[in-house]
């Protein structure tokens, strides 16, 4: 029974050790391939696209202190389905991706500003509270956030610059983890780490099983069961001491017949 446990214990360690080992590794597939993404484009998989939410402008509390539906939290990842298509169109309500046009603050954060005055553009996820149509008769959106605190986006933007639609799920706090996967420390302790332990639990079970077979075979040795090699060695000591027992029996008839 507690080898069986054992031996329970021991699989479900390995099924523990891969199953974070590639849940780590796709979180840092997925943030590193956001940050090698074309302008214009957004990276994905079947069609779908995960956002590390780096701001609380999409975090709504009600009155019990839980966040209203369609809100999400900085820390979050959220998963946008693709459309990209200039020709979609979009109802208020919709939580949208999009690229915003910011500066960079001292403190890290960013400000939105008209596209002229921006030297980076950062990928917002935001609800789209106005829709309007343009001289040419475009049709624009206006987005915002949720949060109490935040505003009207400065920029309209047309259907090509809204590149996925917020489907509803989120991924509690595994934009954190993202960003600590990212770090020289969490890519250590998520990544490298695991990796030594089961290398470290892998080999100490071939010692193991090394040991045991080498032991098995002492242990059949000693239980009487020769080798080939013992065989022969028997066999021929058995016909030497036949050809022996042969020759003195010859050597006894000789000498009976010289007696007479």
């Amino acid at each position: 029974m507690n080898k069986k446990f054992k031996s329970i214990m021991n699989v479900l360690l390995d099924v523990v050790i891969v199953l974070f080992l590639v849940f780590a590794a796709l979180i840092l597939v997925v943030s590193l391939s956001q940050k090698v993404e074309k302008p214009g484009s957004v990276s994905q998989i079947f069609g779908y696209t995960f956002r590390n939410i780096q701001s609380e402008s999409m975090e709504a509390y009600d009155e019990n202190g839980k966040l209203i539906d369609g809100a999400f939290c900085k820390g979050d990842i959220v998963i946008c389905k693709v459309t990209n298509n200039a020709n979609e169109t979009y109802e208020v309500g919709d939580t949208v991706l999009f690229q915003m046009p910011v500066k960079r603050n001292d403190d890290g954060t960013f400000t939105e500003c008209a596209p002229h005055e921006s030297l980076e553009t950062v990928y917002v996820t935001h609800n789209i509270v106005e829709i309007t149509t343009s001289e040419d008769g475009t049709t624009l959106y206006r987005t915002q956030g949720i949060n109490e605190h935040s505003l009207p986006d400065l920029n309209y933007k047309d259907a090509s610059e809204i590149k996925a639609v917020y489907t509803g799920v989120r991924l509690a706090g595994f934009g954190a983890f993202s960003n600590f996967v990212q770090s020289g420390l969490g890519f250590f302790l998520c990544i490298i780490l695991p990796i030594a332990i089961f290398v470290i639990i892998q080999t100490i079970r071939v010692i193991r099983n090394f040991i045991a077979y080498k032991a098995q075979k002492v242990a059949v040795a000693a239980s009487g069961e020769l080798s080939e090699e013992q065989k022969k060695l028997i066999a021929e000591e058995y016909l030497k001491q036949q050809k022996a027992a042969e020759d003195d029996t010859a050597s006894s008839t000789v000498d009976t017949a010289d007696d007479e």
